[in-house]
């Protein structure tokens, strides 16, 4: 889950991470640019936890490109993109 970060926010709510996430069109395409957002959800909890206990920070941007995090790239589903 995100949630935009206005001109005058600098930093996330608590219990949130920043994430940089692409700017996209209706299609789900990327378009120019990326936008910096709060993501939240249990993933995220897991993760800082895990960074709390073992001294690592966590740095997120999305990396799908299209839109679909996690689709199979061939057809035996052996190679996948996104997550």
């Amino acid at each position: 889950m995100t949630a935009g970060l206005t001109e005058n926010d600098t930093m996330c709510e608590i219990n949130t991470v920043p994430c940089t996430v692409y700017n996209r069109d209706t299609q789900l395409h990327r378009t120019n640019g990326t936008r910096n957002m709060c993501c939240t959800g249990l993933c995220i909890d897991l993760l800082t936890r895990l960074g709390n206990m073992l001294d690592f920070d966590v740095e997120l941007s999305e990396v799908a490109d299209d839109g679909s995090y996690g689709s199979p790239l061939n057809a035996n589903m052996t190679e996948w993109n996104g997550i």
